[in-house]
């Protein structure tokens, strides 16, 4: 499993080390959009249940 990941994690991360200057200087709006999508995600999930009944306590 490890020797199909390797070449995977330099691919990704090789676009990210070019764009490094980038993702520092907007290091603050990057967090708080992942931050605020995965709160949303989570309410919605929640807010989901709530109307299909799907776990029923």
């Amino acid at each position: 499993m490890n020797s199909l990941l390797e070449p995977e994690v330099v691919t990704l991360s090789f676009p990210l080390y070019k764009q490094r200057h980038f993702l520092m200087n907007h290091l603050f709006p990057i967090l708080g959009g992942v931050l605020i999508g995965a709160i949303s995600e989570m309410l919605s999930v929640g807010i989901l249940d709530k109307l299909v009944g799907l776990f029923i306590h």
